[in-house]
């Protein structure tokens, strides 16, 4: 099988790009934070967290004459362009993908009637992603229900948590096994109502039966009143909700992309 990739779901080689190398970085950037603090040796880590990563591609984009490749190179142009981060997916990892946008290209070469390229991907979002979701749901009936999921990356995951009603509540915990994340809700929900709780871009969303929308009412309120977003550890872990109301009547519903370093 020939080296190729995609960007926005196109493969490179159908605008004539023969891909040679592909080179992603075996872990994300990172950057640290540090404190000199006078007469004690060395420096303090204050804090550390994963930047960017750069992927870079090289390969030979042809023409037919040397006019054909003009034409090409304006094709292969709005192919690499993206107002935002697109799916980057090599195919020697077609279930794993990185949100990615295409900064520069170099030229290395040109002949009449093919150039070499070196393409540079930049994800600001540093983490690799199966290309599918991974969903579950259960049933939850019993003051706490223990919800295990699976996670088998090696990062922690972001899950869409979607919690739908089926009687009235007025308090939901949703937790992970050592409470280090605690998500809390006050508000009155209705049989039918639905909240999500969306890990990876931090909001959340309530729908009484006319769609989603952005809504924070009561949330942080009761319990320990916090608001953490729970994500997935790596393993296979448990999660729990509860609620200080008499029962508990409700379907907890999860997607999540396994995270890569």
């Amino acid at each position: 099988m020939s080296l190729d990739f995609s960007f926005k779901g196109i493969n490179a080689i159908d605008k004539n790009f023969i891909t040679q190398d592909i080179i992603i970085s075996p872990l994300a950037r990172q950057e640290e934070r540090v404190i000199d603090i006078p007469k004690i040796p060395g420096l303090i880590q204050v804090s550390k967290k994963f930047t960017k990563r750069e992927i870079k591609i090289r390969g030979i984009l042809y023409g037919s004459s040397s006019s054909d490749l003009v034409e090409k190179i304006k094709e292969f142009s709005a192919f690499l362009f993206s107002e935002e981060d697109e799916q980057l997916i090599s195919n020697e990892q077609l279930t794993k993908h990185y949100l990615a946008q295409h900064m520069k290209y170099i030229e290395l070469e040109r002949e009449p009637t093919h150039v070499t390229f070196e393409l540079e991907f930049n994800c600001n979002d540093p983490f690799g992603y199966t290309t599918i979701p991974i969903p579950g749901n259960q049933n939850c009936t019993t003051k706490p229900t223990t919800i295990p999921i699976n996670n088998e990356g090696n990062y922690k995951a972001c899950p869409i948590w979607v919690i739908t009603f089926t009687q009235a509540q007025t308090y939901i915990k949703l937790y992970n096994d050592d409470n280090s994340e605690i998500f809390n809700i006050t508000r009155a929900f209705a049989i039918g109502d639905k909240l999500k709780i969306d890990t990876k871009s931090k909001i959340v969303y309530y729908d009484s039966g006319a769609g989603y929308v952005e809504d924070w009412l009561g949330v942080g309120l009761g319990g320990e009143n916090r608001a953490d977003f729970v994500k997935l550890k790596v393993g296979n872990k448990n999660y729990y909700i509860s609620t200080t109301d008499a029962t508990l009547n409700c379907n907890v519903s999860w997607s999540f992309h396994k995270t890569w370093l």
